[in-house]
């Protein structure tokens, strides 16, 4: 990919959480005045409030599927006694599967 491709991701990304601000601050002034009585809140309040809710309710922490790889070890286990020939066919095989057959 080259530079321009990457900068089109980083505006549509930008463009994205400018429009979400909108969204929530536009839902806060509508909802959270009228039924908890919260005071208003401005673009640049939204955006710190989203902030703020990713660093409180999203804590960071590895995804799933490399805390739990699992199946790495099941397929080590399977693969670990076999002989040279055998392993030679599997690597074939997952060659014909995977890789288009190349």
């Amino acid at each position: 990919m080259n530079a321009k491709w990457y900068i089109k991701i980083a505006l549509v990304f930008l463009l994205g959480i400018a429009l979400l601000g909108l969204v929530v601050m536009l839902l806060w002034n509508w909802l959270m005045t009228e039924i908890f009585g919260l005071p208003r809140i401005d673009y640049w309040q939204s955006i710190g409030l989203m902030l703020l809710s990713k660093i409180l309710l999203h804590p960071k922490q590895p995804p799933k599927w490399i805390k739990e790889q699992h199946w790495k070890n099941k397929f080590a286990a399977r693969t670990k006694n076999l002989d040279p020939e055998e392993r030679e066919r599997l690597r074939e095989e997952f060659k014909k599967r995977w890789c288009g057959g190349e």
